[in-house]
This record gives C-alpha cells, structure tokens and sequence, in this order.
C-alpha cells in the first residue's frame, strides 16, 4: 500500500532539475567574467565617490584639451587606419599580383608590434638629427630651418603610427567579409554598367560595412587606451591625463574618475542607438536637451539649470549626438 505522505514529499522531476549544482564549464565562465570584470567594476565604482577639487581644476585647466585631442585622435585613425585596412582587404580579396599570399600574411604583422615601438623607430628616423633630414640637407646643401618637414612629434604624427599599428584589425575583419561576398552580386552590377569602382563603393563596401565597424571599433578602442605613443609625442590624450592626475596630483580618485569616463566612451554610440529606437522621448533628457532639436549637439560638461531649461557653460560637440544615434548630422532628437 502506497503512503499518501510519502508521496506528497517527493519532490517533481524538474524541481531536482532546477537545484541542480552548475557544470563545471558554467562554474569555470562564470569565475572567469567575474576576474575580468572586477577591475571593471572597480573603476566604474570610484564614480560614485564624492567628487575633489581636482574635477574643478582639471575642467579649467587640461580637460577641453583631453576631449579633444582624444576626438581628433579617434578621427585621424579611423580614416587612417580604415582607408589602409579596406584597401589592402580589397586588393589581397578580389586581385591576383605578384607576391599576394605573402602580402596577406605580411599585412598583419604590425599587430605584433607595440605602437610606442614603431614610434621610437619612426622619430629616430624622422627627426632633425635622424638620417632622413640629414640626407635632405647634405643632398640639397640646406641648413636646418630652410625647409619644411613635417613635425613627427605631433599629433599628426600619433595618428599616423597608430593608423599602421591598428589597421590590421580592419583588414581581417574586412577581407574575411569580402571574401564571404557572392560574386554573381558584383557580376550583376558589372553586367547593369557599374565600373569596377562605381561596384566596390555601391556593392561591395555596403555589403561589407558591418565587419569594418568592428575593425574600426577594436581599433578606435585601442587608441583611446594607448599612452606609450601620446606620451611620447607630447600630445594631451585621457590616458595622459589619468597618468597626470594620479601621479602629479596624487588624486587616485579623480584619475580612476577619468578612467570610468574613458571606459563609457565605448558604449555611448550603442546606448544612444538603443534609447532611439526604443525609448525616444527620454534621449533628449538625458544627453541634457530641453527641447527637441535638429542636429543635436552632445553635451561633454555643464552644469544644469531646471528652472531656465539650459545648461551653463556647456562644453559641446556640434551635431555629434544627432549623428551617432542616426547616422545623419541633421536628425531630429526628441
């Protein structure tokens, strides 16, 4: 005879199923994310900390310059890097030369050197005393001053060695979607009476902007944490900065502030994209917007006045948050 207790104390067969210890390969990712993002978190964390007077300093003195030679870092090697990446990615993809299997296989070896490296090299080669300007002057009987050479130790400089450190991430991506392209595709546009230039730039290209976003993304993250190469070229960049803060100011608190910012730079263009489309009402007040506006600027400081429904001595980027949330300069931001 069956026992009505007993068999009310079992338990059902997904119950067991649902107390189950995680495997081993669940337990193994999970401490695994859990050391990678600890110091993630950590930085993140000092943002919550009350603010120094360093903040106050650094906004009057040397911030604007971060902001902006960060900015204009990430656009030189973006065009940079994304004009040698696609270019090569094409050329080694669709075109049979001399020496190509060796050229594929020889355009990634710059990811094997560190950008402050090739930085050395180039200003030892580059610079007044180096043997580059030496030969101009000994060639064409000058003295030092009597010709123009471009500076190396400059920003133009940084974005140029860090454009043929970083490329390679855009021609990997770029050449393994080329590759991946249907040929009949670039035939039909050949047959429809599309040079071979007018096919790249209206079929090929398009088709392939998915993987170079990445490319360009992994690189542009890796100019904004590089400093061997900022630093060395004299050039005001974030990563400088928290350096500067940390260890000229001694305010640790302040430079990891300036980290965690750096860190949201990342993932402002994807955060933006994904209140537009979901929740658009609330993008305007976030980015500190009171009113719609077409061509959005996005605001880097300021401080806030509810009652007058502005923002006090803004520090802006024309159009920007117009242009990272939909792509168009002129767009509208609710």
């Amino acid at each position: 005879m069956n026992n009505p207790a007993a068999q009310e104390s079992t338990p059902p067969p997904g119950f067991r199923t649902a107390l189950r210890w995680p495997s081993p390969w669940t337990s193994a990712a999970t401490l695994t994310a859990l050391v990678v993002m600890t110091p993630i978190l950590t930085v993140l964390g000092y943002l919550f900390h009350p603010g120094t007077g360093t903040w106050q300093h650094l906004a009057d003195t040397v911030l604007g310059d971060y902001i902006r030679n960060s900015l204009l870092l990430m656009a030189g090697v973006a065009a940079g890097a994304g004009s040698i990446g696609i270019t090569t990615a094409w050329l080694t993809s669709m075109y049979r030369f001399p020496g190509r299997r060796l050229f594929i296989w020889a355009l990634l070896l710059p990811l094997a050197f560190p950008a402050y490296i090739l930085a050395y090299t180039y200003t030892g080669m580059l610079e007044p005393a180096g043997p580059v300007q030496g030969w101009i002057r000994a060639s064409f009987d000058l003295g030092y001053g009597e010709y123009w050479f471009p500076e190396i130790r400059s920003i133009g400089g940084a974005m140029v060695i860090l454009s043929l450190v970083l490329y390679p991430y855009v021609y990997l991506l770029a050449r393994a979607a080329f590759l991946e392209q249907s040929v009949c595709a670039l035939e039909a546009s050949r047959s429809l009476g599309c040079g071979p230039w007018r096919s790249f730039f209206s079929v090929a290209l398009p088709l392939a902007r998915p993987a170079i976003v990445v490319g360009l993304s992994l690189a542009l993250m890796e100019t904004l944490a590089d400093f061997g190469t900022v630093d060395y070229f004299g050039v005001s960049t974030f990563t400088t900065g928290i350096f500067r803060t940390w260890y000229g100011l001694y305010d640790e608190v302040a430079a990891a502030q300036l980290a965690a910012v750096l860190m949201l730079f990342p993932t402002g263009d994807g955060q933006g994209k994904m209140i537009a489309k979901h929740q658009p009402a609330t993008l305007a007040a976030m980015e500190g917007l009171f009113e719609t506006i077409e061509g959005a600027p996005i605001a880097i400081l300021g401080q806030p006045d509810v009652n007058r429904k502005r923002i006090d001595n803004p520090l802006t980027i024309p159009r920007m948050l117009s242009f990272l949330t939909y792509q168009r300069w002129g767009a509208e931001v609710k």
